[in-house]
């Protein structure tokens, strides 16, 4: 998919990432870097117990950080986003280490800005497992660049 500049996008128009399985180490490395403590997340005996989930949980933010990359990834917003300015998440299924993802984006709003040179992009966000669940539903505000940007 190629990157679009603010004027491309449609009210309505529907794009699909690639897929990204989440591994161990991503998490590892996310509560690692975070500083999440607690056995839910640094012992795995722990969470291999049934008692809560069948396998290791991923950090929700983490799920919209592989998300929010998948869909830089999927080139519509290479070299042409400029800001994310707003997230408003509803963590709905979690999502367990080697589990697939995909983000499913609908644009459900734009308006240029006063300035005529970027654009703003509203969009909603579904962020599903190759094995048919719904994690995570999210709206996002984008600023993008409208073609005027290049040439200024």
């Amino acid at each position: 998919m190629r990157e679009l500049y603010f004027e491309e996008y449609e009210i309505g128009a529907v794009y699909e990432t690639g897929r990204r399985t989440v591994t161990d180490y991503d998490i590892s490395t996310f509560v690692g870097l975070c500083g999440f403590g607690g056995p839910i997340w640094l012992d795995l005996d722990y969470v291999g117990q049934d008692t809560y989930y069948s396998g290791r949980l991923t950090p929700g933010m983490l799920v919209l950080s592989l998300a929010e990359g998948m869909i830089i990834a999927s080139g519509i917003m290479e070299d042409r986003g400029l800001a994310l300015m707003e997230l408003t998440p509803k963590f709905q299924k979690p999502v367990l280490a080697g589990e697939t993802l995909f983000v499913r984006t609908e644009v459900t709003g734009m308006h240029l800005t006063s300035r005529g040179d970027r654009g703003v992009i509203t969009s909603q966000n579904t962020i599903h497992t190759t094995n048919g669940k719904q994690a995570v539903s999210y709206q996002a505000v984008r600023m993008v660049k409208a073609m005027a940007f290049d040439k200024s």
